[in-house]
């Protein structure tokens, strides 16, 4: 699985800042800060600088920083795996339009998809199958691999030029061998796949919505596709969903509106059965970004309260979030996959600007 860079340490906010954003109009009073979780230790990743993705085997996908201190930086995709780093390098011609490779997810056989610029100038989709890395991209197309399961490959393709929303003409494509489907129109993406075949993804309702606009002129829908079974996930009440991550069993996490206005929003959990569900937060709102979830229903992603954003687990659909401890000299951290072990992995931040790849284990 995993996956995307959407939520990246690098977008989070210093500590102290948090208590001056507004809170959602659906609910009352600031955000609580959820208790330190004593049940999981951090271990830095040494070697890698972001870490995106983990398998059952607790093997690591993200990028290693290939030029420390220069701007701007230059990323290596890279697997690490009991404390040895992989480098698996660039597709053709990288090097000649400033190599920058990123591995966004590796699924259970070790194979890792992720993107890499390439000699036509564009940021094309790969997918690494332990020893070669393969452009899964169109010569003058912009694609990204965001997630794999079982050797598939999920991501979306899109023309060179955008202007306004970009989710507007990425197609979502999800490759499996030497072939590309497109399981929906323009206006998607795939964020996500499980090991079983299921889907996970975005779709554009509107063509004037804008993800940079204020929430009431969003109309992006969260889906999911088990099977040969579709689905639009509906929202909590809003006019936007956001899907972030899929389980072997058909479970999707992600982000919701709640009310008209688009801006107030909730993290949620849907599944077939049960459809779409608030996930606890505390009661606080705006706070909840949970962006995978293993198939004992622990879910991570990064919790917002009034001392700041930082990463979290939740241990249960139905149980509020713990905040997951930093370690040692971190000012901030956000938590990208877990496995079903329970290792989480993620970035953390220090001062001056540097990142650093961090795994949460369980304690005996």
């Amino acid at each position: 699985m995993r996956k995307a860079m959407r939520i990246a340490v690098t977008t989070m906010l210093p500590l102290g800042l948090c208590a001056a954003l507004p809170a959602a109009a659906a609910h009352a009073g600031p955000a609580e800060c959820g208790r330190v979780t004593g049940s999981w230790e951090p271990v830095t990743v040494n070697g890698l600088n972001q870490a995106n993705g983990i398998n059952e085997t607790g093997q690591i996908a993200g990028a290693k920083l290939t030029n420390p201190g220069q701007v701007p930086p230059r990323n290596v995709a890279a697997v690490w795996r009991d404390g040895q780093v992989t480098e698996l390098g660039y597709l053709f011609g990288a090097q000649l339009r400033g190599p920058n490779s990123v591995a966004t997810g590796i699924d259970d056989k070790g194979n890792a998809s992720g993107f890499s610029t390439h000699l036509d100038g564009k940021r094309h989709a790969f997918m690494w199958n332990g020893w070669l890395l393969r452009d899964l991209g169109t010569w003058g197309q912009r694609s990204e691999g965001h997630a794999i399961g079982n050797g598939r490959v999920g991501g979306y393709v899109a023309p060179d030029e955008t202007s306004g929303d970009d989710l507007k003409v990425r197609r979502p494509v999800y490759w499996e061998g030497t072939e590309s489907h497109i399981p929906g129109a323009s206006g998607a993406e795939i964020v996500d796949v499980n090991e079983t075949g299921g889907l996970a993804g975005n779709e554009n309702l509107s063509f004037d919505t804008d993800l940079g606009a204020p929430g009431s002129s969003r109309a992006v829908r969260a889906f999911a596709r088990l099977g040969a079974d579709f689905r639009v996930l509906g929202t909590l009440g809003g006019n936007w969903s956001y899907a972030e991550g899929i389980n072997d069993r058909g479970q999707v996490v992600g982000q919701s509106s709640t009310g008209p206005d688009g801006v107030g929003q909730d993290g949620f959990i849907w599944d077939a059965a049960d459809g779409m569900r608030r996930l606890p937060d505390h009661d606080t709102g705006n706070a909840a970004k949970p962006v995978a979830i293993n198939n004992a229903g622990e879910i991570v992603g990064t919790y917002r309260c009034d001392l700041g954003e930082g990463a979290a687990v939740w241990t249960s659909p139905k149980d509020d979030p713990y905040l997951l401890p930093l370690p040692a000299g971190a000012t901030r951290a956000s938590a990208t996959d877990i496995n079903d072990r329970g290792e989480i992995v993620g970035t953390a931040a220090y001062p001056g600007g540097v990142t650093q790849a961090v795994a949460w284990r369980k304690k005996n």
